[in-house]
């Protein structure tokens, strides 16, 4: 819902709401408004509040969805059941819709969904904190690209009221590519209180612009690349894939991607990454009613060994989480995965491209055919908190590339990786 002080949770649930959103900026040429679409408590057995509520809720969803359906280039991640499903369970802060809108009727709008990230210290020596904050939906505005928009400064201009208000520390935009204009709008016209932090380099971002056929995308591929694929394709009998779009068949898919995320190696270094939870179940089968789910199991000789959670959207599959069973790695689960989702992926004729997703990875760099730019740029608020903060991650930086040089110069480096995926296996 809408609240005009979403932050006056004691308020008594009796009490008629003021519903309008806060007005940030009025001027001639723009006006910026902040809507807050909160869970805040109303009384059913008050009518005018029950009416204002829906009243609010139609408001600001009407608002959304005609920006998503208008811009040509919005993703998967801006559509408003999907964020509002992703957030689902964070009561700290609320879900907030920035709208800035010109004379002319010419919007842009910016969905801030509220984030906890913890502090990273010298390798948990020193206690962990919690790093308060909000990302950006979708890492870009909703509206017509323009160059050198004046909304998109006007929106930023109010990122430090908008921490203020909302006691929050940052606003991270993840995985923003280096050549995209809210980039640049970031690292030069962000206010005085507001400074650009990338905690690490640019690294490359991959996608695959799909042929007509898996054979002329192999064929574009090097020639090691193009024999590997084709070799674990033919030593992989009794290899299926099994494709999951619709909502009923999410709880089968999530059962045995949760078994085989259980034996990744994802999970192993960075905890369970499928955990089969109401949120999961929720967000897919939200998404399969959309109509924009593309999920993918593979099984050999009907034993589940690799999954994948993709979506589609206006020929676009976006890769969101992948995994393989360890125990099958000697048929290389993770090429095999990919080559037959292309199979599948090409003979849809409406789809174009397929992302990667987050992070740089070797077999991103093997298997793509188109790479940008990109890194998790944070917009961080000034304080002497923060400060330390930021002082501390760089110490740790430092510390952890002088450790692996150390460790790559004894030869320890390449032993402990092998050691390790030894017993991981095991």
């Amino acid at each position: 819902m809408i609240s005009r002080y979403p932050d006056s949770r004691s308020s008594s649930s009796s009490e008629k709401l003021d519903l309008s959103p806060a007005v940030l900026i009025s001027e001639e040429l723009v006006e910026v408004k902040l809507f807050s679409i909160d869970d805040y408590p109303v009384d059913v057995s008050d009518a005018a509040a029950q009416m204002d509520r829906e009243k609010s809720n139609k408001e600001w969803r009407d608002i959304w969805m005609s920006a998503f359906e208008s811009d040509s280039d919005a993703n998967i991640f801006q559509h408003p059941d999907f964020v509002i499903a992703q957030s689902e369970g964070f009561k700290n802060k609320p879900l907030l819709m920035v709208v800035a809108e010109a004379s002319d009727g010419r919007r842009k709008l910016a969905i801030l969904a509220p984030i906890e990230v913890p502090q990273k210290c010298f390798f948990d020596f020193i206690p962990v904190s919690i790093f308060n904050g909000y990302r950006l939906a979708g890492n870009r505005f909703l509206g017509e690209s323009v160059e050198n928009d004046p909304l998109d400064s006007y929106i930023l201009g109010e990122f430090t009221n908008i921490l203020q208000r909302y006691t929050a520390d940052f606003m991270l935009i993840e995985d923003l590519e280096e050549n995209h204009s809210l980039w640049e709008a970031c690292k030069y016209n962000l206010p005085r209180d507001l400074f650009f932090f990338l905690p690490e380099h640019t690294q490359k971002k991959h996608r695959i612009k799909l042929p007509k056929d898996a054979n002329e995308y192999s064929s574009s591929l090097s020639s090691s690349a193009h024999r590997e694929f084709r070799r674990k394709h033919k030593r992989s009998k009794g290899v299926r894939i099994q494709k999951c779009t619709k909502a009923s068949e999410v709880d089968d898919f999530l059962i045995y991607a949760n078994q085989i995320s259980a034996n990744s190696w994802q999970s192993k270094v960075f905890g369970l990454r499928v955990k089969n939870d109401d949120a999961e179940r929720t967000l897919l089968k939200t998404v399969a009613n959309l109509g924009y789910l593309r999920c993918y199991l593979m099984f050999s000789n009907d034993i589940p060994i690799a999954f994948e959670i993709a979506y589609q959207l206006r020929g676009y599959v976006y890769g969101a989480e992948a995994g393989y069973d360890q125990n099958y790695s000697n048929i290389s689960p993770g090429y095999l995965l990919l080559y037959l989702e292309i199979e599948d992926l090409v003979s849809d004729d409406e789809l174009k491209w397929y992302d990667f997703g987050k992070g740089d990875a070797p077999f991103k760099e093997r298997f793509s055919n188109v790479a940008t730019k990109s890194a998790d740029v944070w917009v961080i608020r000034h304080s002497k908190k923060n400060a330390l903060r930021i002082a501390i991650f760089k110490a740790n930086e430092k510390i952890e590339r002088f450790l692996h040089v150390c460790l790559e110069k004894s030869g320890l480096k390449t032993r402990i990786r092998q050691l390790y995926r030894k017993f991981s296996v095991n």
